[in-house]
């Protein structure tokens, strides 16, 4: 049972005992094959994101996928995607800025550390972490 007037990151339910689902990652690798399936088929993508139930069909798949698991459209699939949009935004906010790059070796943004303090302080002004 989770307790709905809490939430971690703003995002997620807060179970009873204070802690949030962890997402291992071959979850997540799953998840991100089933939402690129859901798109190559045609049939669920919209001009301006998914038909409604796509969170109830990546729910049935991750059930397929996974035996046994307690992944559920709501909350756990619809935070995780609110999640990645939120990060993809962040990214892409520091991809925009001169001095900034994406490190493919690594995998990581590189940023000069100029660009870097100016990152922050847009980051700050536009998305502004909830306590």
């Amino acid at each position: 049972m989770e307790n709905a007037d809490s939430n971690c990151l703003g995002l997620q339910k807060v179970r009873k005992n204070g802690g949030c689902r962890s997402w291992k990652p071959n979850e997540e690798a799953i998840l991100m094959e089933h939402l690129k399936e859901l798109v190559a088929s045609g049939s669920w993508k919209t001009e301006n994101g998914f038909r409604l139930g796509y969170l109830q069909k990546l729910e049935e798949k991750m059930r397929l996928s996974i035996p046994g698991t307690d992944i559920r459209a709501f909350p756990h699939i619809n935070s995780k995607i609110l999640i990645w949009k939120k990060h993809h935004g962040c990214i892409q906010l520091a991809l925009g800025e001169t001095g900034c790059g994406f490190n493919t070796s690594n995998k990581i943004l590189d940023c000069s550390d100029p660009a870097w303090a100016k990152v922050l302080k847009i980051y700050i002004l536009h998305f502004k972490p909830t306590n």
